[in-house]
């Protein structure tokens, strides 16, 4: 993980939180598969296997409702330290909807890559209520 994410995830989250964050990111690096059972069986904590499932889960759910708080001021922060006021940014965006999920996906192409942000359902709701308003 960049330096520049380290420095402000420690801030932000407790320490037995961040140690879990680089832990899953490693992992994912690792295995090349984002589900929750094989990264709760490769997780190293001497616990159950569905101890580590439900720690994970929690954990997750916690980090997913921290959008506002926590992974929006580390996208405006990153975007203030590596952009120019008046460069050209460019956008993908693409709404799907997974079984009862809606997601939104927002990726900022950089470099020949792609920096993923993932919106969840209740933002894509306060989206479609501003764009309501402001239509009014």
């Amino acid at each position: 993980m960049p330096e520049f994410y380290q420095n402000y995830l420690k801030s932000q989250l407790e320490l037995s939180q961040y140690l879990l964050l680089t832990i899953l990111v490693n992992l994912s690096q690792s295995i090349k598969t984002v589900k929750l059972e094989t990264l709760a069986a490769a997780l190293p904590l001497p616990i159950l296997f569905e101890s580590r499932r439900h720690k994970l889960q929690k954990f997750l759910s916690v980090l997913g409702a921290k959008v506002e708080q926590l992974w929006f001021p580390l996208f405006t922060s990153w975007l203030k330290a590596n952009c120019s006021d008046y460069q050209v940014l460019y956008l993908a965006i693409d709404r799907t909807s997974w079984k009862s999920i809606n997601l939104l996906m927002v990726s900022l192409i950089w470099d020949d890559g792609q920096s993923p942000f993932i919106l969840n359902s209740w933002l894509i709701k306060e989206v479609q209520v501003l764009s309501y308003k402001q239509r009014r």
